[in-house]
């Protein structure tokens, strides 16, 4: 996103496939040579056009200064380049001259695919920039995103790439034969089960009113312009629900104007509606304090603490030594603390809401537990940070991913953009534009009933391409024992 045109990365990564069996293959001693920083080339180009983002942030919105920003940007796009380089290294080690099948069409998706995986979870992980994104909007891939997740849809993307290449280069009539085959076979397996159902509607339609404030990055942390902006538009919304994004209240509310939260609570209820908002919630004496979704107009206030924070972001690693650097750019609350335990969905207007905050968007695996019970999914975030880039669309298109698998309802509400309601089938129903003042009003339909996704996750994928690359590294030491 927001270019949506999917046949673009399948021709990158055919070229790359091209261009890395080429150099195996013509390698006169090792064939590992050189490969890692191969790979690690790709990486940054692969890495830098779909993030560049970041830099956009640190440098524009954040003013870390310009060298700061150039730095922490390189840094960041190297280790990002470290994973597609030593997926390049382990795929030239395993590369099998005389079975080009297996090497293209099962060993290459299960080393990308690890990897993918490894990304989204190392270090606290950094799952944007997964191929199977790029299919949100294909849709012969939407049946699979139900049953295999979007690491599911990565791997057969990347064999059917492997197919092509055994089509294009394959001199051998057996193998270009069972190439062809085997792509007619996928293509209508998927045809097969786009279609395939397994959630069905649950209670009765409801209205949800999502508000984008569009606060200005420089004032939303340091005025109270919020106050005014989000109690003008929770008194014009009209909904079962009316809901304000992530952070929206900035303030805690100890520090707000008294009987603001009471009266906004008020407006709500006065419409027979039900109000969530997103505010930053002080929980012990310590002044601990976490990233919340709270139901204001329920008089016990139960919420949703976010529990995968950001790095760098929400908190600082490496605190001892860091935090001079934060003084400097002086981020505003990046003291939030990791909420722990379980936690159910929230209960609001006859719905079961799922609720993740921003970033958690990314981590399918960690959702399901909270998924597996809810009948609507819902995202706070505040894409302030990002500005007028491409990744308020990725944020998008990731939610896109999440209903799919789920076969939900999406409701995504933020700051600046891109509000929206994605239905069970991954398809944007409305939304608003970015860096406008309004109200999307929308139905939702709630759903019950588990995708086969939910029952076994990302394990399934995961799993077969280790065993896939375990195999591979048994057949190898055992041709080099004969």
């Amino acid at each position: 996103s927001p270019y949506n045109y999917s046949i673009i990365i399948c021709l990158s990564i055919f070229g790359f496939m091209c261009v890395v069996n080429h150099s195996i293959t013509n390698s006169n001693s090792n064939p590992s040579n050189n490969k890692f920083l191969l790979g690690m080339t790709y990486g940054l180009g692969f890495f830098s056009c779909q993030l560049y983002w970041m830099f956009y942030s640190l440098y524009v919105i954040i003013d870390a200064g310009l060298m700061v920003s150039i730095i922490s940007f390189t840094i960041f796009i190297l280790y990002l380049s470290l994973y597609i380089g030593v997926f390049t290294l382990l795929y030239s080690r395993l590369y099998n001259s005389k079975h080009q099948i297996i090497n293209s069409l099962f060993l290459f998706p299960s080393i990308w695919v690890f990897f993918e995986w490894l990304r989204g979870w190392l270090f606290t992980g950094f799952p944007w920039g997964d191929v199977s994104y790029t299919q949100t909007q294909t849709h012969i891939f939407k049946g699979i995103f139900a049953i295999l997740g979007s690491y599911g849809v990565s791997w057969i993307l990347l064999s059917i790439i492997g197919a092509i290449y055994i089509i294009c280069f394959q001199r051998t009539k057996l193998h270009l034969q069972f190439a062809i085959i085997y792509l007619v076979g996928i293509f209508l397996v998927c045809s097969i089960l786009q279609d395939k159902k397994y959630t069905t509607v649950y209670g009765a339609p409801i209205t949800v009113a999502l508000t984008q404030g569009n606060i200005n990055h420089n004032i939303k942390w340091e005025s109270d312009a919020f106050l005014e902006v989000y109690y003008s538009l929770i008194k014009k919304a009209k909904a079962d629900i009316i809901m304000i994004p992530e952070t929206a209240i900035s303030s805690f509310s100890q520090f707000l104007p008294r009987g603001y939260l009471d009266s906004l609570s008020s407006i709500a209820k006065s419409k027979h509606s039900d109000l969530i908002i997103g505010i930053p919630i002080i929980i012990n004496s310590k002044n601990d304090y976490i990233n919340s979704a709270l139901v204001l107009t329920n008089p016990t206030h139960p919420y949703y603490a976010k529990t995968h924070l950001v790095p760098f972001g929400e908190y600082i690693p490496f605190r001892k030594y860091l935090a001079p650097l934060y003084d400097v750019i002086s981020l505003p609350m990046v003291g939030f603390s990791k909420w722990q335990g379980e936690q159910k969905p929230l209960i609001v207007a006859n719905q079961k809401l799922s609720f993740n905050i921003c970033y958690e968007n990314g981590f399918n695996g960690e959702l399901l537990d909270k998924i597996k019970d809810a009948t609507l999914l819902v995202n706070l975030s505040d894409m302030v940070w990002y500005g007028n880039t491409i990744a308020q669309y990725q944020h998008l298109q990731i939610s896109q991913a999440r209903s799919l698998e789920n076969q939900r309802y999406f409701i995504q509400d933020t700051n600046t953009g891109l509000t929206a309601i994605i239905d069970e089938n991954g398809v944007i129903k409305s939304y608003i534009k970015p860096f406008t003042e309004d109200i999307l009003t929308d139905v939702v339909y709630g759903m019950t009933g588990h995708t086969p996704y939910q029952y076994w996750g990302n394990y399934l994928v995961i799993i077969f391409s280790l065993m896939i690359i375990c195999m591979s590294m048994l057949f190898n030491k055992i041709l080099s024992l004969e």
